[in-house]
């Protein structure tokens, strides 16, 4: 934990762009709370464990940052990326439905966020367990900032008058979590009513979802004009990223990499937090395969 004072810590967060309503989430203290103890007019005389929970807050918060403890792998026109983004692009410019599939980990949602974060008419939805035809569309409508509305028939009118003639994009990704019902009405208010562009991206599940159960599914199914599996990185794909990450690695260490993570992305993150975190506890420790072999079994199990 971070030697340093509940107000000095507070500051650093402030510089490092926190709000105050940020940093009380942060501590589980209340906005108000937080904003009597930086004024000096917290209600109670005693705030010993206000300030401890500040200290606690703040001082995971800020080793966070300066750890940089959440890995994000430089993006790199991998493949995969490309399938992603000119199938992204077709149907986004000719009002298309496009269904992307493959295994987990391989940089699926990746490439629809870069997209996203390029084209600001494309909007991005990652599809939870939990969503039925109802949550998915007030997802929708809050992306698309609708005005509330109770009536599942208004909040789907709404979002149409929203979309239509907009040129927009709609990804969903994980979509191998939704149901039938959630799949039709995606269906039917964006891509049909609505002439909107929509790509529906998950797990390989998600095709046989589509074409096994075509009878079921055929309206969707029928109407996916573009569609394309995605594989895992190759090895020059994957020594790409890590002399990105790890400048001047070796062929050995390079190749160490790929035949751990089999050209899996989340895997390859994931192994290479657990070395920075080795080399963080050992600044001499010798960065070779057989530390990278080492590094891939605890990342499997992580």
């Amino acid at each position: 934990m971070i030697n340093k004072s509940a107000r000095e810590l507070i500051d650093e967060l402030v510089k490092a762009g926190y709000s105050q309503a940020q940093i009380s989430k942060l501590c589980g203290v209340s906005t108000a709370a937080m904003n009597g103890f930086v004024n000096g007019n917290y209600a109670a005389k005693d705030t010993t464990q206000l300030e401890k929970k500040i200290v606690s807050g703040c001082s995971t918060e800020l080793e966070r940052i300066m750890k940089n403890i959440d890995p994000v792998l430089p993006f790199v026109e991998t493949q995969t990326a490309n399938i992603v983004m000119n199938i992204a692009h077709l149907c986004h410019t000719s009002r298309r439905m496009g269904l992307i599939y493959g295994s987990a980990g391989v940089g699926k949602t990746r490439a629809c966020l870069e997209y996203c974060k390029y084209n600001r008419n494309a909007y991005y939805i990652e599809a939870r367990p939990s969503f039925t035809a109802r949550t998915l569309m007030r997802n929708l409508a809050d992306k698309l900032g609708c005005t509330p509305k109770t009536n599942q028939y208004e909040l789907e009118e709404e979002i149409i008058k929203k979309l239509k003639n907009t040129g927009k994009l709609i990804i969903v990704d994980e979509c191998e979590h939704l149901n039938h019902r959630a799949l039709e009405t995606l269906r039917t208010v964006v891509f049909n009513a609505s002439h909107t562009g929509l790509l529906l991206v998950g797990l390989e599940t998600l095709k046989y979802a589509l074409i096994g159960t075509r009878t079921k599914n055929e309206y969707l199914s029928s109407r996916c004009l573009a569609n394309s599996r995605v594989k895992a990185l190759s090895e020059d794909e994957t020594a790409s990223l890590i002399e990105q990450v790890f400048k001047g690695s070796s062929v050995a260490v390079k190749k160490a990499f790929y035949e751990g993570t089999k050209g899996n992305m989340r895997l390859l993150e994931n192994t290479i937090f657990e070395i920075q975190r080795l080399q963080e506890l050992n600044p001499n420790i010798a960065f070779t395969a057989k530390l990278v072999k080492a590094a891939v079994e605890q990342a499997v199990l992580a």
